[in-house]
């Protein structure tokens, strides 16, 4: 009885931390390669695998992050939706990766965008079926709809919708609703907007949009980088010792994890290991999550800094070139531990499945509002005005 209860409490107190959604088995595909040009790689089970032409008609899995270089392109049919069909246009220069979790209530894609820009065709959902992006300062939710998500190099957003409508919403959770006629734009530090536009000219302001948002961010290049580069900073030791309390829990991982799918009923010893690496592994969620982001735009400044662009003095005895010579040598270990954690993670929702018949207890962690540029307020320094 007092052992019971003891397993009673661990459970609720997981799943008020980490809330309850069932996760597409880590085996089922969720996608299909229909498309591939230039440079793309999958980081998948923690390996990073180089695409080629041939590898057309790949399959792709729950939390694979794909990453195209400066002339890739891919294209990914979905294929966890009741009506098939719903497509995923990869541009170059762009890493977002795959949540999807499913079961009764039906299924609900979570595309996290780390950087780039996403065009997405979509097929009309079923009603219990969801289609979310997010990045570091929005969350757009799709039903029925032809839009794209687009990046600037300093964290700004930009969502155009030619077909359908799509919801956005900021860290603040204020909204607004991007469609024929409408395009949704959110700038670090800034509020959320609707710009109206002329029906048919949205990509078209798409355009002058990323023309404009450029010439700001080389305008006020050192700022941005001084801003990603000290939260980079800030974040990469806490970013360390969390992988090291993840890797402690390797092996239980692997032979827990290796599965996926639920038992018929509580199975009472895993449920208390479960709880034991839950301990670790959670906390080391948020830093890992975070951290990511910043690498992402990190390796977008380089591209930049390499031209020239945002050479400056990121603190009295750090300049902008010793700090991306460091990351340079740095980025394909920090690359293949990133890697590593997403592996190790998906590994932990398998775990929490078989722990529990309620299924996955990791739920949907990727939290927006990681901009280092903050929510509300810009960086240190004066970043110019554009002029819409």
């Amino acid at each position: 009885m007092v052992e019971n209860r003891i397993i009673k409490r661990i459970l609720l107190i997981i799943l008020i931390i980490a809330g309850i959604s069932m996760v597409v088995s880590a085996q089922d595909a969720v996608g299909m390669i229909t498309y591939l040009e230039g440079i793309v790689d999958i980081h998948r089970d923690g390996e990073i695998i180089e695409l080629f032409d041939n590898d057309v008609g790949m399959e792709v899995y729950n939390q694979d992050l794909i990453e195209t270089g400066d002339d890739g392109i891919l294209e990914v049919e979905m294929i966890t939706y009741r009506n098939s069909g719903t497509k995923v246009v990869v541009s170059e220069n762009t890493a977002f990766f795959f949540e999807i979790s499913g079961g009764s209530r039906g299924t609900k894609a979570t595309l996290p965008m780390l950087s780039g820009s996403l065009a997405f065709k979509v097929q009309k959902l079923a009603g219990n079926e969801e289609l979310n992006v997010q990045t570091g300062t929005a969350v757009m939710g799709v039903r029925g709809t032809e839009f794209e998500v687009v990046s600037a190099p300093e964290g700004s957003v930009l969502v155009v919708c030619v077909e359908g409508q799509v919801a956005c919403e900021d860290d603040n959770n204020r909204q607004q609703l991007a469609q024929a006629g409408r395009v949704v734009e959110k700038r670090s530090g800034e509020r959320i907007r609707k710009v109206d536009v002329d029906v048919g000219d949205e990509r078209l302001y798409k355009e002058f949009w990323v023309g404009q948002r450029e010439q700001v961010f080389k305008a006020g290049a050192p700022t941005f980088i001084r801003a990603y580069s000290q939260q980079y900073l800030s974040l990469q030791p806490q970013f360390a010792e969390a992988y090291q309390k993840v890797i402690a829990n390797r092996d239980l991982l692997l032979r827990y994890g290796q599965e996926s799918g639920g038992n018929n009923g509580v199975n009472a010893d895993l449920m208390m290991i479960y709880s034991n690496v839950s301990k670790d592994l959670i906390p080391a969620r948020g830093i890992f999550v975070l951290f990511e982001q910043v690498f992402y735009s990190v390796k977008v400044l380089e591209k930049y800094h390499s031209q020239g662009i945002g050479i400056s003095q990121i603190s009295r005895r750090l300049s902008s070139v010793d700090f991306f010579n460091e990351f340079n040598a740095y980025q394909s270990g920090v690359a293949a531990q990133l890697a590593t954690m997403h592996y190790m993670f998906k590994l932990f929702t398998n775990m929490a499945e078989k722990a529990s018949p309620a299924g996955s207890m990791m739920g949907d962690i990727f939290s927006s509002g990681n901009n280092p540029l903050g929510s509300s307020g810009a960086p240190s320094g004066t970043v110019p005005n554009s002029s819409f």
